[in-house]
């Protein structure tokens, strides 16, 4: 059980440390996703805010919570059976066998094989092939596996383990996993901007910043700024909404100056005027 749990919060730590490398704080992942999926997660939440107050909605978040619960529990199943066939395989005595009979049918193969334990008895085991095509010759030898506890019962001419099943249960609940914590960052998101949005029309404060980069989006650019509050280490960045490439002059877009208001508690929270900001950097007819 311990090597389990350890298994599963190796599993999670390996989760947030590629997170953080991939997604890194602007979140861009979940942007990637919401384009080629559909936008799928912000119509997700659309349904969820249009069907609230309805029977539905229990049912809808229901839904979402037996699937997202889903996934966890696969990836912990998972790591569970990933553990046990580890141990199988490391504790496991490999002897030779003998097929004594054999029954080689279209749809599942099947062998009665003898073989002599470490201890000198002699034992018998139907063994059932796990996949079609496979042929089995009367008089064949064959390396048996077994643990010691119980010869017949764990006795098996296949020691390689179910590792395509674990490989499908760590591929779903990776799958569904990701998206859940994708689904619950945008929730949270989505929840701490418009508490901040409501902060910020009685608490914020209109600070200037300066333009220092542009990242293009194909069809738009978007403008960052950078704010270093006073008597603080610390470096904020400000990204405006969109911006159509043909509208503004792009050399006096860099450097300009924008305005953003934000929350001197939290510098984080920002609202950021970016029609001042084109209306300053427009094309001057």
């Amino acid at each position: 059980m311990v090597l389990k749990m350890l298994g599963i919060v190796a599993l999670s730590l390996l989760i947030l440390w590629l997170w953080r490398k991939v997604v890194g704080d602007n979140v861009t992942l979940i942007e990637f996703i919401n384009r080629y999926t559909f936008n799928i997660i912000p119509k997700t939440l659309t349904i969820i805010k249009t069907i609230i107050g309805s029977g539905f909605a229990l049912i809808y978040c229901l839904g979402l919570l037996v699937g997202f619960s889903s996934g966890f529990y696969t990836l912990y199943k998972g790591t569970d059976y990933l553990i046990d066939q580890i141990s199988w395989q490391s504790t496991s005595i490999k002897v030779t066998g003998k097929i004594i009979d054999a029954d080689n049918s279209k749809n599942m193969s099947e062998a009665l094989v003898r073989f002599e334990d470490q201890e000198g008895l002699m034992h018998e085991f139907l063994y059932r092939a796990n996949y079609n095509g496979t042929h089995f010759d009367i008089g064949e030898a064959l390396p048996v596996y077994y643990q010691s506890e119980n010869p017949v019962k764990s006795a098996t001419l296949n020691n390689k383990g179910a590792y395509g099943v674990i490989a499908f249960l760590y591929f779903y609940g990776l799958a569904v996993s990701s998206f859940a914590i994708f689904f619950i960052v945008r929730v949270y998101q989505g929840y701490r901007r418009e508490r901040g949005e409501a902060r910020l029309e009685k608490e914020g404060r209109l600070i200037t910043v300066k333009v220092t980069r542009l990242i293009n989006q194909g069809d738009y650019l978007l403008a960052e700024a950078e704010y270093h509050p006073v008597l603080s280490n610390a470096i904020y960045y400000y990204v405006s909404g969109r911006i159509a490439v043909e509208d503004v002059d792009l050399n006096k877009l860099v450097g300009a100056s924008a305005k953003v208001k934000i929350l001197p508690s939290d510098p984080s929270i920002y609202l950021f005027y970016t029609e001042d900001l084109v209306r300053l950097v427009r094309f001057e007819d």
